[in-house]
């Protein structure tokens, strides 16, 4: 999908892109917080690629307009965070998730919940739409770019 946001960015910008991005983002993960044990590997996956998508519409525009914001010489290392933070990041991101997940999961277990795992997962999730949510209010304060 990049190179097709890419031309779309050229168009009508990050903010649009993000605010499109990370509203699907946002009701995925709320979907995704909602699994029971019946829920169909089917409906998990086509969510996923649902979730998939909205991302590749918030990375690259979102990445691109912050560069676009520097001086000429802030680029390098602007381009140096770029690659840089996305990857501290999305560690830290993980391990918070899968800690909470955990946390969840063992609390679930100790309470007697059927399906504890189920529990942990959509309580990590429930982070991550609420997390998508505060992202998507903020898209709506990216600057649009002069032409």
């Amino acid at each position: 999908m990049s190179p097709i946001t890419g031309k779309i960015f050229d168009r009508i910008g990050a903010r649009p892109l993000a605010i499109t991005g990370l509203a699907i983002v946002t009701s995925m993960a709320s979907l995704f917080s909602n699994f029971t044990a019946t829920t169909s590997f089917t409906y998990m996956t086509v969510i996923y690629a649902i979730l998939m998508f909205g991302i590749s519409l918030i990375s690259m525009p979102v990445m691109t307009a912050g560069l676009n914001q520097l001086p000429n010489n802030l680029i390098p290392h602007g381009s140096a965070m770029n690659n840089t933070l996305p990857l501290v990041g999305s560690s830290i991101g993980s391990a918070l998730l899968i800690t909470l997940m955990t946390n969840r999961t063992k609390e679930a277990a100790q309470e007697h919940l059927s399906n504890p795992m189920i529990h942990g997962v959509t309580a990590s999730f429930t982070i991550v739409a609420f997390t998508a949510l505060t992202a998507l209010i903020l898209s709506f304060f990216i600057k649009t770019q002069k032409k």
